[in-house]
């Protein structure tokens, strides 16, 4: 595997399975400042076993992501 084109998203781990964990992406709502933000989650396979809950990280998606709530996919690179 290459470097990845796409920039990482960066987020929290929020909740840990296995191999797999819940990945949540702080976002902006709107253009200016005061708005809300709205936090997408995700969860994500293929997670190595020496992340935890609360960690902030940066990550790669491998592939395409299911439209689901929350979000599933696969993690390619953390």
């Amino acid at each position: 595997m290459g470097e990845q084109a796409d920039p990482p998203l960066i987020g929290y781990i929020t909740n840990q399975s296995e191999s797999k964990i819940l990945f949540v992406e702080k976002r902006k709502t709107g253009s200016d400042d005061h708005t809300d933000p709205i936090y997408e989650p995700t969860w994500l396979t293929n997670a190595p076993t020496n992340v935890y809950v609360g960690q902030q990280v940066k990550i790669w998606i491998d592939g395409p992501v299911l439209d689901s709530y929350p979000m599933q996919g696969k993690l390619a690179k953390l």
